[in-house]
């Protein structure tokens, strides 16, 4: 999930979160990094702030972002699904090296 525009990603989470009937569920995979920089100095991590930096920042500053880039993780998924109404969050048992799964439901 490359979070070029918060406030729109945010928006579409609400729009998620309305349109969903209680027993529907809403998935959504994130790169797999850690909310502390130092814990990702790894060749994933290397590849991925350079990417992040020169575009999702960049596009999310250009069009009135936060500018998140690569910082996204697990704690702002679950923040942003809470704002938007869903009710249960939970991280999928996928193992995974680059990419966490996560499920919402009303």
């Amino acid at each position: 999930m490359c979070c070029t525009i918060p406030r729109i990603r945010r928006r579409s989470f609400a729009r998620c979160a309305w349109r969903s009937r209680p027993r529907e569920r809403i998935s959504l995979t994130s790169p797999t990094l850690s909310p502390n920089p130092e814990q990702n100095v790894n060749p994933w991590g290397r590849l991925l702030y350079p990417v992040t930096t020169l575009y999702c920042m960049s596009v999310s500053l250009g069009q009135g972002g936060a500018g998140i880039g690569s910082d996204i993780n697990e704690r702002m998924v679950r923040e942003w699904s809470e704002m938007a109404g869903f009710r249960r969050f939970r991280t999928l048992p996928i193992e995974d090296p680059v990419s966490a799964f996560f499920e919402m439901r009303i």
